[in-house]
């Protein structure tokens, strides 16, 4: 999803409101997205955003009844925060990579995108991101530190200490999202998670696969890829690289392949094969069922409940 504006659009979409709207759940089609790359006269309806729900969730902390009156001062005060020298125009310029089948509310997702880069901001203090520091070694070394109880927190602090800032938030309705990778306006590359299944398995696998795409795609600060896991990478070459890495971090191909976890699918298979790779067993459970599409199988193993308490 792309709304890239440049700085005579963007002036005319903070003092003018006319002409052009997005409907609220609405996906913007390619044809209707460059006709708002090239015409002049653009504006949001500040009136889409969920910010109802924002206020509920502490995002905003103006209290007021009149949302409709109010919204376009509401929601530039909420955009004033982002980390940026022309927080118009990052809250605006974002092209949406998206992963995912299911009409994507672009109000909702635009508010939380830019949610992620305030909280990495104000609360987390990252070093500067060295560019090619995300390596197949550090890949692996975050995926050992699932071996932990405690192993999110501890991936958490290990990304901040080179300069990746992690960032757990709920999804808004009308948007299902698992994660997203976005580039900070400093050049610091933050994760968000929102968690929707609170399980070992869909975080480590979906924190690696934002990971991935830091890895070989976020090279710009305009763009943000944005996944939602249930859905199949299908023909999309740079979901499909993402996978690949993120499944090839955690289980190399040549030892998948002959394994008895992959065979024989029993409890002391995965954990075998889990020890053997120094990774936690519902990563291996979690890819048993993606492969299988039996989301019952190995059902104790995979983690339910034990990651959003470490972010509450």
């Amino acid at each position: 999803m792309r709304l890239n504006l440049n700085n005579e659009q963007l002036r005319r979409l903070v003092e003018r409101e006319e002409n052009f709207e997005v409907s609220a759940g609405e996906v913007m089609p390619e044809e209707l997205l460059q006709t708002v790359i090239d015409e002049p006269e653009i504006t949001l309806n500040w009136e889409l955003f969920p910010i109802k729900e924002m206020m509920k969730r502490g995002w905003i902390k103006r209290t007021t009844r009149d949302i409709h009156k109010q919204a376009s001062s509401i929601m530039q005060e909420f955009i004033s925060a982002l980390p940026a020298d022309q927080p118009m125009r990052a809250f605006c310029r974002r092209t949406f990579k998206q992963r995912t089948e299911s009409s994507m509310d672009y109000y909702a997702l635009l508010a939380w995108t830019s949610r992620i880069l305030i909280r990495a901001r104000t609360d987390s203090s990252p070093e500067k991101y060295k560019a090619g520091t995300v390596n197949g070694d550090f890949m692996r070394e975050v995926a050992h530190l699932s071996v932990s109880d405690e192993g999110p927190l501890l991936a958490k602090s290990f990304l901040e200490e080179h300069g990746i800032v992690l960032v757990v938030e709920e999804h808004l309705p009308r948007t299902k999202l698992d994660g997203a990778a976005i580039l900070s306006s400093d050049g610091n590359p933050v994760v968000g998670l929102t968690l929707r299944y609170d399980r070992l398995d869909n975080f480590w696998f979906t924190l690696m696969h934002e990971l991935a795409h830091v890895a070989l795609h976020l090279h710009d600060s305009e763009e943000a890829f944005i996944d939602d896991m249930t859905v199949g990478s299908h023909d999309d070459i740079l979901e499909k690289e993402a996978d690949r890495l993120a499944a090839e971090t955690f289980i190399p191909k040549g030892v998948w392949r002959p394994s008895r976890a992959r065979r024989q699918k029993t409890v002391k298979s995965v954990v075998d094969l889990a020890n053997k790779l120094n990774i936690h067993p519902s990563i291996i459970a979690g890819r048993i069922r993606y492969e299988t599409g039996d989301y019952q199988l190995l059902n104790d193993l995979v983690g339910h409940g034990q990651v959003r308490k470490f972010f509450n």
